[in-house]
């Protein structure tokens, strides 16, 4: 039952019914108080919505419920769109710590530090990415 909450939640969302993406995902965190992807996904309803104190509170608890490297890479990409700097590299810091062989994190603090101005740590992280996961940081092809 929360699977099928938690999947009309997400195909709602994505109708931009957010109203009754947002029930569902409640039902969803209800059934399954763990559920690290109903809390994730129903703290994105709660932005869209223009409620970031409880999507605050939805990130935070996917961090409790099970796994906290996908909860502050995803809470970091968030804060990163509305402009938190400072807080988006504090989730991708801790995604990082938490796992340090998730090349997303490493990509995405990479852009982020390359947009505050800090290159070296920008390229750092970009080549870790890489070296990582080569697909998702496409390498460019040497000239012939």
């Amino acid at each position: 039952l929360v699977t099928a909450y938690l999947y009309r939640g997400i195909a709602r969302a994505k109708q931009g019914d957010l109203p009754n993406a947002l029930e569902d995902l409640t039902q969803a965190t209800q059934f399954h108080p763990s559920s690290t992807l109903a809390y994730l996904n129903r703290s994105l309803v709660y932005l869209l919505l223009g409620k970031p104190d409880l999507a605050e509170q939805d990130f935070e608890q996917a961090m409790k419920s099970g796994n906290p490297t996908s909860a502050a890479f995803q809470r970091g990409r968030v804060r990163m769109a509305l402009g938190d700097q400072a807080g988006a590299k504090e989730d991708f810091d801790r995604a990082v710590a938490e796992n340090p062989v998730f090349a997303p994190a490493f990509l995405y603090r990479g852009k982020l530090l390359a947009e505050m101005s800090d290159s070296s740590g920008s390229e750092a992280d970009l080549q870790k990415a890489a070296e990582l996961a080569p697909i998702v940081v496409p390498q460019p092809k040497a000239d012939s």
